[in-house]
């Protein structure tokens, strides 16, 4: 393949190494959406080796394709599935699989299984998107003990823990112990108590209770700039790939589709065989999007196409090149912070973007 993403296992292992030992609380390693497109599998199996006790994944699907790997971890489904999944892939859930609640809907749907696993109840403290509000977390929890649900844990999603000086995430922790209270006067006992994702986990440390969610820390990504200082992550993830061809492109000529980008001196460009198919942004060029090649930085130019990009380069660089879009290179590094920015996006996006075209080599 001549775009591949390398996956650093022992950069993982390090990170979930470093952070369990920052947050001093056992750790559930985040491997939804193709382990943020390092490799759900590979990825679990590495946090699993530093210490990882838990996997968390999106939905039942996920669930049952990371179970073959979990080695006896328990893996939690983050959200409240829909009835359709449930019916779908209720049957398929094998031991140690945990399911999220949050609503009476979603508590007669696990109900209705053959075999209803074990639920975590989720809280909505202020992210307004999922979970029971606090004036029905008494309902929901005396329905899924009716229905003979063990409610094994509780837990929250705040909404900005990358951002330290908002007091929100405070203010989420309060609304988070008055539903652990009124859970536990409704009759359940929660053993599982957790709020905290990486920049949570991070930055907050009243917020690690029994357990932290490490998502984007772990595959060595910073969650916020004041996590740098903090901790030494390494990230996971170089993506790579070549120079397939060079043109000279005389001042004036322009270059892509809708011609927006206008040679200001006579120059070279080389085409590299990635693009928005696999993840690009098209506006990446526009944007200010960089690249290193021979270590040194290239500016994407043009609108990027669906299977190819283009870069200003200089007279040394050549077929056969190596560029990499996201990692180091000699002493240059571009992050994907760095492109986020760029981009006005976050490290999240740019990771969980790549296509299934890029080959993953992991070692």
């Amino acid at each position: 393949m001549s775009v591949y993403a390398d996956i650093s296992l022992d950069a993982i292992r390090h990170n979930v190494r470093v952070i369990a030992g920052l947050v001093e609380t056992p750790l559930c390693a985040v491997v939804k959406a193709n382990g943020y497109g390092h490799g759900a599998g590979e990825v679990a199996q590495a946090a699993l080796d530093a210490g990882a006790t838990w996997l968390a994944v999106s939905s039942l699907p996920e669930a049952i394709d990371i179970a073959p790997v979990a080695r006896g971890a328990r893996i939690l489904v983050l959200s409240e599935r829909p009835l359709e999944e449930m019916e779908r892939f209720g049957a398929k859930l094998s031991d140690g699989i945990r399911l999220t609640v949050g609503s009476m809907g979603g508590v007669a749907a696990i109900a209705g299984l053959e075999h209803p696993p074990p639920v975590h109840l989720k809280v909505d403290t202020g992210m307004s998107r999922m979970g029971a509000q606090p004036d029905v977390v008494s309902d929901v929890v005396r329905a899924a003990i009716d229905a003979g649900l063990d409610v094994e844990g509780i837990w929250t999603h705040f909404a900005s823990a990358d951002e330290p000086g908002d007091p929100f995430t405070a203010d989420q922790l309060v609304a988070f112990d008055d539903a652990l209270a009124t859970t536990r006067a409704a009759g359940a006992t929660p053993t599982v108590i957790h709020t905290a994702n990486s920049a949570g986990a991070l930055l907050h440390p009243d917020a690690r209770r029994g357990l932290v969610r490490v998502g984007l820390a772990m595959y060595g990504v910073h969650p916020a700039p004041e996590t740098v200082a903090l901790i030494d992550l390494r990230p996971a993830l170089t993506l790579r790939t070549v120079v397939n061809s060079i043109r000279p492109v005389a001042e004036g000529a322009t270059a892509s589709y809708g011609r927006r980008w206008t040679a200001r001196a006579d120059t070279r460009v080389a085409t590299i065989p990635i693009g928005y198919a696999d993840g690009l942004r098209r506006s990446s060029g526009a944007l200010g999007v960089d690249v290193l090649i021979r270590g040194r930085r290239c500016h994407l130019v043009g609108n990027i196409t669906m299977d190819q990009a283009m870069v200003e380069v200089g007279s040394a660089v050549e077929v056969g090149d190596e560029v990499v879009l996201i990692g180091q290179q000699g002493d240059e590094e571009i992050g994907a912070n760095e492109v986020a920015t760029r981009l006005g996006t976050i490290g999240y996006e740019i990771l969980t973007m790549l296509g299934p075209r890029i080959e993953r080599r992991h070692r």
